[in-house]
């Protein structure tokens, strides 16, 4: 039996995000006789910790401050040598450090990820960074875009050569995530197991749910959602806006609401770790993100059947074809977005058609398996490369 295969990640940390829980994804679903993986958190693990079922994933907390600048590329490199990983993993761009620590520490190989962009530069043209990940794209074996939209950017505007980029998309687990049962999607009305759902969360039982899920940050542009909601809701009653998620701008989108009138019709649920059971509740799922890479939970609604309301931004396009699955809109586009919320919330028939879709397209393209046996791929050619 061959020595598994030690891989090191480097994060920002393991706190609710997108990037994060992809990483937990591959954390759970790699083979433990094959890979021994361990985590360093720069700042602290934070709550998708929780989440590692994988047993002995060593999670190393560095304790440093967020948001302030620092360089630690000593105590990386010393880490890095005593751990002494066949691969070192850097996710985004708060882990780009860690990068010229491994290669200072000399380690066999190193990937870096891409995964999604600040408010900040969410164009992606800062030049000091950009200046930058070109270095990176000569120090690493392989650069991992989660959608094919960055690979045009690291081609032009980080002069990142094709050969080192591999494109490996985020994958959904397609069990967990689900209709509330096999043929709820190609009902006209909600199915039992559907309504006791809303009724043990305390939503409403007969209306259209417009939901979404996401951190509470600027870059996910919930005002847009909420004044497109604004603009139909008075001509459709019955449904009901729900917000899944916290975050930094929680107070001003509250008070938003307030302004906008929405206090009936917005149910905002926080933090929740049933999202799985949420979803189920959903009839239509929105998403208004400036910009995203590849949106861990439109996979997760569309693994739900639900049809998808999307900006057309970054990697979204990618998994939400326009017509089939879901309708996509400009970046604060209110009118286009209430335009199609009216046009899903007109038409159950077509609702359930796009859902049904949503499903079949996770399944096919974005199943779990598909991912881990990308990244399984990926790291066992690395390895033999040392061989």
């Amino acid at each position: 039996m061959r020595t598994p295969t030690k891989i090191l990640h480097v994060v920002h940390s393991l706190e609710v995000g997108g990037l994060e829980n992809g990483l937990v994804n591959l954390l759970n679903c790699l083979d433990l006789k094959r890979f021994e993986q361990t985590v360093c958190c720069l700042t602290s693990a934070g709550k998708f910790a929780e989440r590692i079922k994988t047993p002995n994933v060593e999670i190393i907390e560095f304790k440093m401050p967020a948001g302030q600048f620092r360089f630690p590329l000593l105590r990386l490199a010393k880490l890095f040598h005593r751990l002494s990983p066949n691969i070192v993993h850097t996710r985004g761009w708060p882990t780009i450090d860690a990068v010229f620590a491994a290669r200072c520490a000399g380690v066999s190989h190193l990937v870096h990820g891409e995964h999604g962009r600040e408010h900040s530069d969410v164009e992606g043209n800062n030049w000091k960074r950009n200046q930058i990940r070109r270095l990176v794209g000569h120090l690493v074996d392989r650069y991992v875009i989660v959608c094919d939209f960055f690979r045009l950017w690291l081609n032009e505007m980080c002069r990142v050569k094709n050969e080192r980029i591999i494109y490996i998309p985020n994958g959904v687990d397609t069990e967990k995530f689900r209709p509330a049962d096999d043929n709820s999607a190609l009902e006209a009305v909600p199915s039992e197991a559907r309504k006791t759902l809303r009724s043990r969360l305390g939503l409403p039982p007969g209306s259209v749910l417009v939901g979404t899920v996401g951190r509470l940050d600027p870059v996910k542009d919930f005002p847009t959602l909420m004044k497109g909601f604004r603009r139909i809701s008075d001509s459709f009653s019955g449904a009901k806006l729900v917000i899944v998620g916290d975050g930094p701008v929680r107070s001003s989108l509250f008070r938003l609401g307030e302004e906008l009138g929405l206090d009936a019709s917005l149910i905002w649920l926080g933090e929740r770790s049933d999202i799985p059971e949420l979803l189920r509740c959903f009839d239509i799922f929105i998403q208004t993100s400036v910009f995203e890479g590849m949106s861990n939970t439109i996979l997760e609604a569309m693994a739900s059947s639900l049809p998808i309301i999307a900006t057309d931004t970054g990697g979204n396009p990618e998994i939400v074809s326009d017509g089939e699955n879901g309708i996509l809109v400009p970046v604060g586009g209110v009118r286009e977005l209430s335009i199609a919320l009216q046009k899903y919330l007109s038409d159950a028939v077509l609702r359930h058609k796009h859902g049904i879709n949503s499903r079949r397209r996770a399944i096919d393209y974005f199943d779990l398996s598909l991912m881990a046996a990308r990244y399984t791929e990926m790291y066992d050619t690395l390895a033999g490369e040392s061989t």
